[in-house]
């Protein structure tokens, strides 16, 4: 984020577009989403990379390897990549739009083949309301076709109707939406400081939007989810075991839940999917640990991870550091039957 303002604040924009830039790249929403769900950050931090590239040669690399880089990392870049062109400076924005064609094509054009079948086939990102597809692609073409000739107001307007055709895909939860939201503002941000810097507004009209645009999430700034919670709680337990302790926990119980816990490896990590039957005798020798994670506070859990820890032979009077968790959820169809969530971890061998 850091890099980025620089560059932004070094472009020549107007005062009000480079404070909403400044402040947005800094926004604590689009921060704390980064931590886990961080291909929506990086999507648009790509993109606002590659708007504010060098001239010349070296700039049409510079775009090219970051339309390669937001290609592979998540169809959300794709539109936000898009809007680049528009955003670029004036007589580079032919050279960035086919720059970033073929950087996406050359370095990222078989993943982007691969997803787009999986779109068509309905195995991946299946719309729930079909009709959302046609303002956006709308907006991408616009972008595509026109935003290399067009000034800042085009992109502004472009973002803002892609951003109102998507955003019902994220509205699992506020923070969900929140984050969303902090991937788009900056270019509908950075569109309107252009915008009243060309009016009869004063200077500081531009830290005042950009304040008004980060008060909006000011309701789930601090908003702490039990994903979170458990996150901190077992990222310290898992520290504290052996290198060589494999860690094993019911990540599936139900059809909505999924609990992923900080295992990397080369620490084996064994998430049990409760819905089927459990084989005790397929955790790997050596040691084992075992944690009591979230997916057991839903009502289905509470039943099926009872029975993975009866067939462990794992009980309340194993249990260790046990903690009670805020039962908030991150996704809206997810319901816990308690209200907190209770987590423990226990050596299983």
């Amino acid at each position: 984020p850091a890099v980025t303002a620089l560059l932004l604040w070094r472009r020549g924009l107007p005062d009000a577009a480079r404070w909403v830039a400044l402040w947005l790249t800094f926004e604590p929403i689009a921060v704390r989403i980064g931590a886990t769900e961080s291909y929506l950050v990086a999507g648009s931090l790509a993109a606002l990379l590659a708007a504010a590239r060098p001239t010349g040669p070296a700039g049409d690399v510079w775009v090219a390897v970051l339309a390669g880089f937001a290609a592979r990392l998540h169809p959300t870049a794709w539109p936000l990549m898009a809007l680049a062109p528009a955003f670029s400076p004036p007589g580079t924005r032919l050279r960035t739009t086919v720059a970033a064609l073929l950087g996406a094509v050359l370095c990222s054009g078989v993943v982007v083949a691969g997803v787009l079948r999986s779109v068509l086939d309905g195995r991946l990102a299946s719309p729930a309301s079909p009709p959302q597809l046609v303002p956006a692609v709308a907006a991408l073409l616009l972008t595509v076709l026109l935003g290399w000739r067009a000034r800042a107001w085009l992109g502004t307007g472009a973002a803002a109707l892609a951003w109102a055709a998507l955003r019902g895909g994220y509205g699992q939860s506020p923070l969900w939406q929140a984050a969303f939201d902090a991937a788009w503002f900056p270019w509908m941000g950075i569109g309107a400081g252009v915008l009243v810097a060309r009016g009869p507004w004063p200077r500081w009209t531009g830290g005042a939007l950009a304040l008004a645009l980060l008060a909006r999430g000011a309701t789930v700034w601090r908003m702490t989810t039990t994903d979170e919670a458990e996150h901190d709680w077992s990222r310290a337990v898992v520290g504290a075991l052996p290198a060589d302790c494999a860690v094993a926990w019911v990540a599936r119980a139900d059809e909505v839940t999924t609990t992923f816990l900080p295992v990397y490896a080369p620490r084996a990590a064994i998430a049990v999917d409760a819905r089927g039957a459990f084989d005790p005798t397929s955790l790997p020798d050596g040691c084992v640990a075992y944690i009591h994670a979230s997916a057991c506070a839903t009502a289905a859990g509470l039943q099926r991870c009872a029975k993975v820890e009866r067939a462990l032979g794992l009980d309340a009077a194993t249990a260790r550091d046990p903690a009670s968790l805020p039962a908030v959820p991150s996704h809206q169809d997810v319901v816990y039957a308690t209200p907190t969530v209770d987590v423990w971890w226990t050596v299983v061998r």
